[in-house]
């Protein structure tokens, strides 16, 4: 008997519109949901309808899942007219239909991994996202489509699907070592309830379905340390951290001014020495590696892309954001927050990573009381901080388990 298609399942014509689908959809769902359904097939009846309509519904996938079927379609139509047209003696030497679709959509979801691939390192999160599932309708069996699928996930911190795809990756290539660092990782993170929506459920076997990993908060640092004296450690390396920082700032304030080695070097802020701009880089690298020891921020690399290959003539965006920040603290935070807020990959890790070197250039423009003191460090400030701040980042990472 022959697999019904996803228009069957829902009980509706190939041409079925969007809002068809929906409402099909709905009423199905309560028809079969097991809550209200104690029929025996009541669970594999609802699997199906959900996954019919996570293909359905969305556009693309339709697309693809229509390509598919016609592609099906034509291969039977084509063995069945050899058997007429063929009905003995040798075949022509060539390549088996099925062999060639296989060796086509190989290509085809190699292709797509590549561009999404490239995509994510651009912080295009939803593109990738996108093109991943593409290739793995061409090949549910690729292990790379999968790992993107739980670094875009990861991204977006929606944890438990990151280890959803890592574990699907891992399965398909368990030598991939990269998936099980990344799986390892992530189930140390703190996971709470989380929505899969918008993310790429295949029709996999139960048996392929992923273990369920109970991810707890997990310092750094402290590891081995019972919890009370784990949770002591990291309040005391926040408050001497921040407590740091907030005497930093106070000492450039008060102790420091135009007339120590002043650098006129550069006239676009004449109101800074090399002291003060020495204070700025110092508090703002033990700011960065205060917040990322004590985890109020993820791992460089997890808000960061800074490796990956973005194409043969655009570096990763992590490096652009550094460069522009080098150059315009201001414009960095913006195109960053702007790109990740489009492209669904705004977390509260970037916001708190922003937010607390403006406040940090804040406190040190409102310190700087000379002439111009406040309106040029207001500026320009953020770009000594924000570099000094991915450095403590980086230094403090080495010093994070998870």
């Amino acid at each position: 008997m022959p697999e019904r298609t996803h228009y069957e399942v829902l009980g509706l014509p190939e041409t079925a519109s969007l809002e068809e689908i929906k409402k099909q959809y709905r009423a199905l769902a309560r028809k079969h949901h097991p809550d209200v359904n104690s029929g025996p097939h009541a669970a594999l009846q609802f699997s199906a309808i959900a996954e019919a309509y996570r293909v359905l519904n969305d556009s693309e996938s339709r697309r693809v899942y229509d390509a598919e079927r016609t592609l099906r379609q034509r291969q039977t139509n084509f063995k069945s007219a050899g058997a007429v047209n063929h009905p003995a003696g040798p075949r022509p030497a060539s390549s088996p239909p099925q062999q060639q679709s296989a060796t086509t959509a190989t290509q085809e979801s190699d292709r797509l991994l590549q561009q999404a691939q490239i995509a994510f390192s651009r912080n295009r999160m939803a593109e990738a996202r996108s093109l991943a599932e593409q290739a793995l309708h061409y090949n549910k069996k690729n292990a790379a489509a999968w790992e993107v699928m739980g670094d875009v996930s990861r991204n977006q911190e929606r944890y438990t699907d990151a280890l959803r795809h890592y574990t699907m990756a891992s399965q398909h290539d368990p030598r991939r070592a990269s998936v099980q660092q990344k799986i390892e990782r992530i189930a140390r993170q703190p996971v709470g309830p989380q929505s899969s929506a918008g993310g790429y459920t295949p029709n996999t076997p139960t048996r392929q379905r992923p273990p369920q990993y109970t991810a707890r908060p997990r310092a750094p640092l402290t590891a081995d340390m019972p919890p009370d004296k784990r949770s002591l450690t990291l309040v005391l390396i926040g408050f001497f951290g921040y407590f740091g920082t907030f005497l930093i700032v106070i000492f450039a304030g008060l102790a420091l001014d135009k007339s120590s080695a002043s650098t006129y070097v550069l006239p676009i802020v004449t109101s800074w020495s090399w002291p003060y701009v020495s204070c700025m880089a110092l508090a703002g690298a033990l700011l960065g590696a205060t917040m990322t020891i004590t985890g109020a921020v993820r791992r460089i690399e997890d808000d960061l892309i800074l490796s990956g290959s973005a194409g043969p003539h655009a570096p990763p965006f992590g490096i652009l954001v550094i460069v522009v920040g080098l150059l315009f603290f201001w414009v960095a935070a913006l195109m960053h927050l702007g790109v990740s807020l489009f492209q669904e990959a705004l977390t509260a890790s970037r916001l708190r990573l922003y937010g607390a070197v403006a406040l940090l250039t804040c406190f040190f423009a409102i310190s700087r009381t000379v002439q111009g003191g406040t309106v040029q460090t207001l500026l320009w400030g953020g770009n000594v901080i924000f570099i000094s701040f991915i450095v403590g980042w980086l230094l403090g990472d080495f010093f994070r388990q998870d």
